[in-house]
């Protein structure tokens, strides 16, 4: 079945050569363009890919938001349960509220610290 394939392409004006390299690379003649296609589309899709990232990268570094310490270290504490037991929205809003300072008292968290 091979030899029909390399036969055919090769009387088709595909380059001869070794069977294997006529039956790997001589089905050029009837998928060429579909290829040709592909892989264009490959690296298009590939170059938008990297352009976004780098654009996201960029975005990233402009519009950082700056947290506070002490909110990170208060909110790395709480139990991380989230269930709006103290009256906050979730440890987050809780984490918020002690690090300001006087807003929620340091043992409002029900979940205990």
């Amino acid at each position: 079945m091979m030899y029909h394939i390399a036969q055919r392409n090769a009387d088709s004006s595909i380059s001869s050569g070794p069977l294997w390299l006529i039956a790997f690379f001589g089905f050029a003649g009837y998928i060429g363009g579909i290829m040709t296609g592909i892989i264009v589309a490959a690296l298009v899709v590939g170059i938008v890919g990297i352009v976004i990232g780098i654009l996201l990268g960029i975005a990233s570094e402009k519009f950082a938001v700056e947290v506070d310490e002490k909110e990170i270290a208060v909110r790395e504490a709480l139990p991380g349960n989230n269930c709006g037991g103290c009256g906050y929205p979730g440890c987050d809003g809780l984490a918020k509220a002690i690090a300001r300072g006087g807003e929620a008292m340091v043992n409002t968290c029900p979940d205990g610290w």
